[in-house]
């Protein structure tokens, strides 16, 4: 009965193991896909957010003149 129940909770372990190593392996690659395209998504959204901050406040575009 020892030996049984030895032998389960190894497979167990090992079937833990592999299931943890598997969504390391996921998330690892979701994260180095999701770099590919974060840094220009995140520039976009910054230069359309300073076009939108200087068409709503003219002021703070220095090449903005009122002569």
């Amino acid at each position: 009965m020892g030996a049984c129940c030895s032998a389960f909770c190894k497979g167990i372990a090992i079937c833990c193991k592999y299931t943890y190593n598997g969504v390391v392996y996921c998330k690892n690659k979701v994260k180095d896909c999701c770099s590919l395209w974060w840094y220009p998504l995140k520039e976009r959204c910054c230069a359309c957010c300073d076009c939108c901050d200087k068409y709503m406040n003219p002021y703070k575009d220095e090449s903005y003149s009122t002569i």
